[in-house]
């Protein structure tokens, strides 16, 4: 179920299996672990903080992380740059690797 919500739901099911089967060679207590912590982690507050170039990225289709949160931190971050890319989901590095890419160049390269 992970490796579906992982990424978008148009998206060729060879990389579903792809991800399902590297997730199962993970020690199933690495990856309970791993969730725990990731629910426990809130650092939403002081995001505001952040006085830095940040670059948030984000697949349009994201289950696992919606858009939303995405948002959230574009608008507490002064001078953020948000960038969504379409037909992807959590996994938008690997589905839209060249759009990600793209994004992650471009940020550079206005720095």
């Amino acid at each position: 179920m992970v490796a579906q919500w992982s990424v978008a739901t148009t998206h060729d099911p060879t990389t579903v299996d792809s991800i399902a089967r590297e997730m199962l060679k993970i020690n199933p207590e690495v990856t309970y672990g791993d969730f725990i912590a990731c629910d426990r982690f809130d650092r939403m507050k002081e995001v505001e903080g952040i006085h830095c170039p940040t670059l948030i990225l984000c697949g349009a289709d994201d289950r696992l992380t919606p858009p939303k949160y995405s948002q959230y931190l574009h608008e507490r971050i002064p001078g953020s740059r948000l960038v969504v890319i379409l037909g992807a989901g959590h996994g938008v590095m690997l589905e839209k690797h060249r759009e990600f890419g793209d994004a992650i160049a471009t940020f550079l390269t206005s720095l």
